[in-house]
């Protein structure tokens, strides 16, 4: 999947016309990437413009097993054949690799008169496996992971969800795609997976939110890249605890979510979760419709979250949302980077709540088209540094047309501001404005 470089490239808005093109900073070196904000801080100083640089990720201790899924070409399930794959690799774990086969059974290649042609889609029931959940609910799933696995797909592949089972709509309120359930060392690649959002039974009491595409918990040193991920009832990914056990070293890189119901991403837990070049959108459908959710829930903290380079549009909630939703709960060393936040229905950005909320770095992003405010934040973060120590910094935050109803294209006039400047662009609450631990820098506005 090609990355997404956000110093070249031009943005469409709704229309498909060319929308405001607005200069981002550019990524911090590799040697700095994934640290604290006061590590990204003492790079400010260098001048010279860098480009974003090859993402080198951490490899996993992947067995040395291998086997190929036997899958169904008839439309019938195929987590089986998934689940058969893995099991066979043992207790060493391997790759398990989904093979391409014509599945609408035509020649190859195609007739004149029949332009569709081949293509592969499996189908998945997402209800075939089922486990009861530490609060007592029963949740299901298509395929579980174990150990030093990895999982991809051959190109062109997709992998579908079949319509839930008919009956008790509030028995298959949780039902996941894939569920990487605590376990160490696991990689997703190369999956095409949608969900079954337009075939859902909604007729319950329940909202039926966490029906995910991949649900992460309580696992350690896992990947996910190069997987696009849409139509899901419930989240594109969730990432939280398991069982007491938050998660550890997640990277989700080079990925899609778009078009999920409830999250494009949801973070609920975990430490050392790292999110790179990828794009999170298109998000509708039950609250809180986030491109990313960053709630700690369950008794989980979260600390030392890196999203750097990534497209976060057009969702109809907030395109981030840092939500500490109790004085128990604790967010801690959250870093933004190099990210475009445009057209989401709310906020660009937006961080509150009555838990500890404490070092952040909004560093190099652009902002704009957002219903609301740009960047907002509220209650009471601490040790927050918002901008570039200079003017034309490599690290200074962009802001256009938040909040203002109309827009204008190209919007070539701007300012570069020194501090805190009230408005649609940026709000700060009185009491992160009243903390002397918060810093706003350099920042540039488009009037």
């Amino acid at each position: 999947m090609k990355k997404i470089d956000l110093t070249r490239r031009k943005f469409l808005g709704r229309t498909g016309t060319a929308a405001l093109v607005l200069p981002l900073a550019a990524a911090i070196p590799a040697a700095i990437e994934a640290t604290s904000p006061n590590r990204v801080e003492a790079a400010m100083e260098e001048d010279d413009q860098q480009q974003i640089p090859n993402r080198a990720i951490t490899a996993r201790t992947i067995g040395t097993g291998t086997a190929t899924a036997n899958m169904p070409i008839d439309g019938s399930d195929c987590s089986s054949a998934i689940q058969a794959a893995i099991t066979s690799l043992g207790s060493g774990g391997g790759i398990v690799t989904i093979p391409w086969n014509d599945t609408n059974k035509n020649p190859t290649p195609p007739p004149t008169d029949n332009p569709q042609g081949p293509f592969c889609e499996y189908y998945l029931d997402i209800m075939a496996n089922s486990y009861v959940a530490p609060n007592g609910k029963t949740a299901y799933y298509g395929v579980k992971l174990a150990n030093n696995v990895r999982i991809q797909a051959a190109p062109g592949v997709v992998i579908k969800a079949m319509p839930t089972h008919n009956g008790d709509p509030i028995s298959y309120e949780r039902a996941y795609m894939f569920l990487c359930q605590a376990v160490n060392n696991v990689e997703f690649c190369n999956l095409r997976l949608v969900g079954e959002r337009y075939t859902h039974d909604l007729s319950g009491s329940s909202t039926d939110e966490w029906c995910h595409g991949i649900q992460i918990i309580g696992a350690q040193h896992v990947t996910v890249r190069a997987c696009i991920i849409s139509d899901c009832t419930g989240d594109g990914i969730c990432v939280g605890r398991y069982n007491g056990v938050d998660p550890s070293d997640i990277i989700i890189c080079d990925v899609v979510c778009t078009g999920n119901r409830r999250q494009a991403l949801s973070l609920t837990g975990g430490d050392t979760l790292q999110v790179y070049d990828s794009e999170f959108s298109n998000t509708y459908g039950t609250a809180p419709q986030n491109g990313i959710d960053i709630e700690p829930m369950g008794g989980a903290n979260l600390s030392n979250i890196t999203i750097d380079n990534c497209l976060i549009r057009n969702n109809s909630g907030d395109g981030i949302e840092l939500n500490a939703n109790g004085t128990a709960t604790s967010v801690t060393n959250l870093t933004v980077q190099n990210c475009l936040l445009a057209e989401n229905y709310w906020h660009g950005i937006a961080v509150h709540g009555s838990g500890t909320i404490d070092t952040g770095g909004i560093y190099g992003n652009a902002f704009y088209q957002n219903g609301n405010i740009g960047l907002s934040l509220a209650d009471s973060p601490t040790n927050y540094t918002i901008g570039a120590l200079n003017k034309d910094g490599n690290f200074t935050n962009n802001f256009a047309n938040n909040n203002v109803g109309t827009y204008s294209y190209p919007n070539n006039t701007s300012s570069d501001v020194n501090g805190y400047v009230a408005g649609d662009d940026m709000h700060l609450g009185p009491d992160v404005i009243g903390s002397s631990s918060n810093v706003v820098r350099y920042n540039r506005f488009f009037s």
